[in-house]
């Protein structure tokens, strides 16, 4: 037997004034699943998981999300991250932010998980490109999202 959907679009298109970005875009996707999602410089990826995400509406066409309220997450481009903070540091700057405590297991368990936990005490401006990723994606694992 099947799960229901966690994410489900039927039928998406988004213009921006009368320019096209995409159309009749459709996809489900399982519990545990992934979603990858390719294409040039302008192709609208981006447009898209926003529209997934909730935080963009489709011109036309419907999106269903199984998560509960609140428990989807975005991780976009930009890393939200501070460079003069260290990686822990910043992990409990967003606990506060999102009203989670910012003790050390919590931290650490979220620095751990994407392979940072030997740098936790170093900033994060020296971070490369990558790091600072996984930093931002320790940040969005902080809220248990059921839908990334």
């Amino acid at each position: 037997m099947n799960a229901a959907p966690v994410l489900s679009a039927r039928r998406l298109t988004k213009f921006y004034g009368d320019k096209l970005v995409f159309r009749d875009v459709s996809m489900e996707l399982g519990p545990g699943r992934v979603l990858l999602v390719v294409g040039g410089n302008g192709a609208g990826k981006s447009t898209l998981l926003k529209i997934l995400a909730g935080l963009l509406k489709p011109s036309e066409g419907e999106v269903e999300s199984g998560a509960a309220e609140g428990r989807t997450a975005y991780l976009g481009h930009a890393t939200f991250i501070y460079p003069r903070l260290s990686a822990r540091d910043n992990l409990a700057f967003w606990a506060r932010m999102y009203g989670l405590p910012a003790d050390e297991d919590r931290l650490g368990a979220a620095l751990a998980r994407v392979g940072l936990a030997r740098v936790a005490q170093e900033r994060a401006g020296g971070f490369s490109r990558g790091m600072a990723q996984r930093l931002n994606l320790a940040r969005v694992f902080l809220v248990e999202p059921e839908l990334l």
